[in-house]
């Protein structure tokens, strides 16, 4: 249950600082100013949004699929290309080649319920204006994250090919991928499950 309601609500974080400490003075005149307040504590708190409404409607169907608690793990991740390859293996097992003829970016391609997610989704804008994602910029986005998925996944630092942790790639080309990649991945489970 823990599982569902993170998947399909969120998770909530609260985040805090407390500082607290004591001034010591260095001359008389420091003494003087200081009088008898040399402790201080500085709080800082960031204003988070509400947790979400719990919605109990969404356990009439409660799916064990393993594919949840990947996401959720993916999603957790603290480093972009875990992040990146947890995500991507999930559209990896649900629309993967079924057989070594096909390649992986072909079988992507070939999935009617990944375009219409894509679609449904995901726009392109281009001088300042949005249009509909077409059949040309799904595959674009398709060859994209194939191809950086082989380049998080099979690091040759000897050869220089891949990207590696903390490489500047990392927030050029992996992060902007992975809000992408979340969302297709979410359509997708929730496609599956219903």
């Amino acid at each position: 249950m823990v599982d569902r309601v993170t998947f399909l609500q969120g998770e909530l974080k609260i985040n805090y600082g407390l500082v607290m400490g004591q001034l010591l003075p260095d001359t008389p005149e420091e003494v003087a100013q200081l009088g008898d307040r040399p402790y201080f504590a500085t709080a800082r708190l960031v204003e988070m949004r509400p947790p979400p409404t719990f919605d109990g409607s969404e356990f009439d169907i409660l799916s064990t699929s393993p594919l949840i608690k990947q996401f959720n793990a993916a999603v957790s991740a603290t480093n972009p290309i875990d992040k990146f390859l947890g995500l991507f293996k999930i559209l990896e097992d649900l629309y993967g080649p079924s057989s070594k003829k096909i390649t992986l970016a072909e079988a992507l391609k070939a999935s009617n319920d990944l375009l219409q997610i894509s679609q449904k989704n995901f726009h392109k804008t281009e001088n300042g204006i949005d249009r509909p994602m077409t059949q040309d910029d799904f595959n674009e986005l398709i060859d994209n994250l194939v191809k950086t998925r082989h380049e998080c996944a099979h690091l040759r630092s000897s050869k220089n090919f891949g990207i590696t942790h903390g490489h500047p790639r990392t927030s050029s080309e992996v992060e902007p991928l992975n809000v992408l990649l979340r969302d297709l991945a979410h359509e997708a489970i929730r496609l599956r499950d219903k």
